[in-house]
Formats: C-alpha cells, structure tokens, sequence
C-alpha cells in the first residue's frame, strides 16, 4: 500500500513517510533494498528520521560493520541524538550475544549527553544479569533509580528479580517483586501473570494464590492466557489440589475452549507419576465432546508403561493413535514415543511389544519401531527372522544397531533383570502395592504403609531342580522413613560381569538371616533359610560353586 501511493503520488512523502517507507522495505526485501531506496532519496528527506530508519533496517539483520559505520556518520551529522539511537546497537548487541559491549553504548550515550531511558536501561540490566553479575546489575538498578526522568515500571523489577532467582538470592528477588507489585498498573494481566511466575519460581504458594486474587478483582475477567499462567505456577509447586480448584474455575468461566489450559493440569500430573488423574481430566473432556491431543494421551499412556500398568496404557494408546490419522496436521511427540519403544525394548515381554507395536506402526513404522520389537524378541529368547523379513517387506534395511543386538544374543549379554522387574510389578498391582517415586540405586519402590505382608515372594530355581524362596525380609529394603524398595539392582550387560558366567549375582541382602554351609571339597555352597529366625531344620538348598 505504501509503495503504491509513493508511485501514483497519492501523497507526497515527507521525511516521516520515508522513513516508515524504508522501513517496511527492509522488512520486506532486506537491507540492501533499503539502503537502495535511501540512497536514491533526496538530500532534504535524508534527516534523522529517515537516517534512523536505515540504521533499524542494519540492526534487524545483524549487520554489525554498516551498523556501527552508520551510526558514526550519524554523528557526525548530528542525528545521534536520542536513546532511540542508541538502544538499536544495543539491541544489536543483545542479539549477536556480545553483552560485555552493552555498558560501553550506556556509557557513550551519557558521555555525549544523550539521556537514556527505560529501554536502554533495562537493556543494560539484562546484560550483567546475562552474565551473572549481579553486583554490576544492582549497580545500575540503582544508578537508574536515581535519575529523575525515570519513571520506575513493574517490568523493569521483574527483569532484576528474575536475576536475582537465578542467582538463588530469594530476599533480594522478593524485595524486587514487592517494588514490581507497587507499580502494577489496574488491569495489567501481563504484569500480574509475570509476578505469579516469579512467585512460583521462589516457591511461594501464598504469593501466588494472593496475586491470583488480586488478579481477578483488578481485571474483572481473566483471559486463557492468565489460567494457563496460574496452572504452570501450581503444578511448579505441586499444588495440585489448588490447580484442580483453578481448573474448575475455568470451565465456569465462560472462556473459549482451548485445550492447553486443562493439558496444563495433564502434564504435570503426569510428569508426577499420577497418570491415573490425568486420564480422568482426558476422559471427562472427551465425554463432553471436547477435542483433546492425542499427544496427551500417549504421554498418559507411556506413564502407564513406566508403572507396570499394561491394560491402562493400551487403553490410553487405543484412544490417541486414531486421532493422529484423522489430522495430518497432527504430529507425534517424538519425545514420548522414543521413550515407549525403549520401553518396548527393554521391558515389554513379546505379546504385549506386538501389540504396542500394532497400534503404533499406523503412526510411526520405522526402524525405531523394529529394534524394539527386535530386543523383545532377542530378550524373551525367541527368534527373530520373522521381525526381520517383515522389515524387508517395509523396505526397512537392518541397522547397525539391530545388528548389534544379535550379536549380544550370539554372546548371551542379555541382562533378566528387565523382565524380573516387569513380572514382578504386574504382581504388586494384584497385590494393590502403592509404587512410588523410584529411589537410585533402585528401581521399583513402594509406599511401605501399603505393603502389609503382601509382597510377592521370589522364587529362584537352582541346579538339580531346586527351589530357593526369597521371602519379604529379604525382597524389600527400607530406604526412607516410608519408602521400601525391592533390593535388586541392575548389573547391566558390561564386560566387568562376564566372569560371572551367570545371569544373576546374589547380594548380601538376599543372603542375611540365611546359614551357609561352603563344602569346599565337592564344589558345593548349602543354605538353609531363615535359620537364624526359626533355628529350626529346613531342608539344605544347594548350587555349585563357581569356579
């Protein structure tokens, strides 16, 4: 439009026209475009206005050298002098990541009288917080609040207190954001939904809940974007009980649907191992014939897989992957179904790796998929030319690392320490243990209160037919005051476990309360069980000895 009327003279461009002018063609074509149009203008249409414009156009595509150049001749012309000027090169300089030049160009501006302003303050508070130098950051804070022609703002508090929480100085970052929330101006959703998040970042449940409100009386109405804010803040702390309440807040608020607000709440519940709360936000969405993602879905799903919990995730899986075909704008989250393959490749038995793969290959048929079904099988001790003729008829070569994984079966590298783990989860949810956050060097743990006398015993059959019972004092190990995990740990594959010969190392954990009896001349190790606790005659287990 503005080229249109420079050309059939519907207006004759002054100096201002020409800048905008100049400024959209250096959006539009480039630099060279403007500095073209520029160089072609008239010598009375080339002032500050228009010379301002071009040094914009240098800033927007990085041009350091014409930047710098152009600015000196500014100079010398005398059009450098407002911050306008000034804080383009320190935007350059943002932008390019030299931030050490920034308090050079805050420097030079006062040293030729130029004042500066908000902008190319908080320009130059950004550059030391970069940094990490808050003493230089403070130092300018208060050198900025001393200047009577500034006029402190929320947002300049909030850049600082961000530093400051970066820098794990809480007083410091809460004194910011007390003068932030002095200067909010009524109505500012922004500067309320940036306080919420610093809040939240601090740790500090009662900050947030009190902006919210403040929030809601200020602006009457809250807009998608204010409960999405105040949900990440809940779930940062945990606080899902709050979230609940803010999400039932939203659905009566008369707001349009907008999945990301409740796929807040769905993230983190998941994210926290609660899938199960999760999928009830997803189906109580999708029965009231609201869309959902199925990204969502498959992340519930794959939270299922990590609990054990094979029956909810295929219900979950069964739900998300027709969706993907149904929109082709619709792309998986690569994220979490590279996590459901290595799931499938290290702890799915076979049946359930072919039924996963089934409903994920409509999605996703690559070689990802076949290495996992691949490991399944090698696992499990089946063959696998089946899996790999089908990869020929996909016109899927064999890889490298599907290569890899016959030759760890061809040497027996195979570890059963996934499949034990898988079995034995299955068991504790007949048993309704509660697992919980896995504590290193353990992977399966469970709330303590819950266990009663229900874990499943393990049962290890020795040379000869023999049976050895592991029973619960020796299954579980107290880890926290209410945490007990199963005491077996992953011995991996690697060389150093080669001289075993044997799958299976036993610890000292599984061996206390047990006498052993090593019989030296026949190569024989005898255990009787519990023999401390009962001092009773139990009939001697015994394995030979490893050479």
């Amino acid at each position: 439009v503005s080229e249109w009327m420079n050309k059939n003279g519907v207006c004759i461009f002054s100096p201002v026209e020409h800048a905008v002018h100049l400024d959209l063609i250096g959006k539009v074509h480039g630099f060279v475009s403007a500095e073209t149009y520029f160089n072609n203008l008239k010598d009375i249409d080339r002032n500050e206005k228009t010379y301002g414009a071009l040094l914009n156009c240098y800033v927007r595509q990085r041009q350091i050298d014409k930047s710098l150049s152009h600015l000196q001749k500014m100079k010398e012309l005398g059009f450098a002098s407002t911050a306008l000027t000034y804080n383009g090169i320190m935007c350059l300089y943002t932008n390019i990541g030299q931030h050490e030049n920034i308090a050079g160009v805050l420097t030079e501006m006062k040293e030729n009288n130029v004042l500066p302003d908000n902008f190319s303050y908080r320009i130059c508070l950004n550059s030391y917080g970069v940094r990490s130098d808050i003493d230089g950051m403070t130092k300018i804070l208060k050198e900025m609040e001393s200047q009577p022609h500034i006029e402190m703002d929320w947002n300049t508090y909030s850049v600082v207190a961000n530093f400051y929480i970066k820098a794990e100085l809480s007083s410091e970052a809460v004194n910011a954001l007390r003068k932030c929330e002095e200067r909010l101006v009524h109505k500012d959703g922004e500067g309320y939904n940036h306080l919420i998040s610093l809040y939240a970042r601090l740790g500090k449940k009662n900050a947030v809940l009190r902006l919210w409100d403040m929030e809601k009386s200020a602006c009457k109405r809250c807009i998608n974007r204010d409960f999405i804010t105040m949900l990440e803040s809940l779930v940062k702390l945990s606080e899902f009980d709050e979230a609940d309440k803010i999400l039932k807040e939203w659905e009566s608020s008369g707001n349009c649907y907008d999945f990301g607000v409740p796929n807040v709440v769905i993230v983190g519940y998941s994210e926290k191992d609660f899938p199960e709360k999760a999928e009830a936000i997803l189906e109580d969405l999708r029965k009231k014939g609201k869309a959902t993602d199925p990204n969502s879905w498959v992340l519930v799903a794959s939270r299922y897989l990590h609990k054990g919990e094979m029956e909810k995730a295929f219900g979950c899986l069964k739900i998300a992957l027709p969706l993907y075909s149904g929109n082709k704008k619709l792309k998986p989250n690569h994220r979490v179904i590279a996590a459901l393959y290595s799931w499938i490749a290290d702890n799915a038995c076979v049946e359930d790796a072919e039924a996963l793969v089934s409903l994920l290959r409509n999605v996703q048929n690559n070689r990802h998929m076949y290495y996992a079904l691949t490991k399944a099988y090698v696992r499990a001790g089946k063959e696998v030319e089946g899996v790999l003729e089908r990869m020929k008829t996909d016109n899927i070569n064999e890889t490298g690392k599907i290569k890899e994984i016959l030759d760890m079966r061809k040497a027996g590298k195979f570890s059963v320490y996934k499949p034990f783990i898988r079995d034995f989860l299955k068991k504790t949810l007949d048993r309704k243990l509660k697992r919980v956050t896995s504590v290193s060097p353990f992977e399966a743990c469970f709330d303590s209160t819950s266990i009663e006398n229900s874990v499943p015993r393990i049962d290890l059959e020795l040379q000869g037919g023999v049976q050895w019972t592991i029973h619960e004092t020796n299954v579980m190990v107290n880890v926290k005051k209410t945490v007990a995990c199963l005491a077996f740990v992953d011995g991996g594959t690697e060389l150093r476990m080669l001289f075993t010969k044997a799958s299976i190392v036993i610890g000292g954990h599984q061996l206390e309360d047990n006498l052993l009896v090593f019989d030296l001349a026949s190569s024989k190790l005898s255990l009787v069980p519990h023999f401390w606790s009962t001092m009773q005659a139990v009939p001697n287990h015994t394995l030979e000895l490893l050479a």
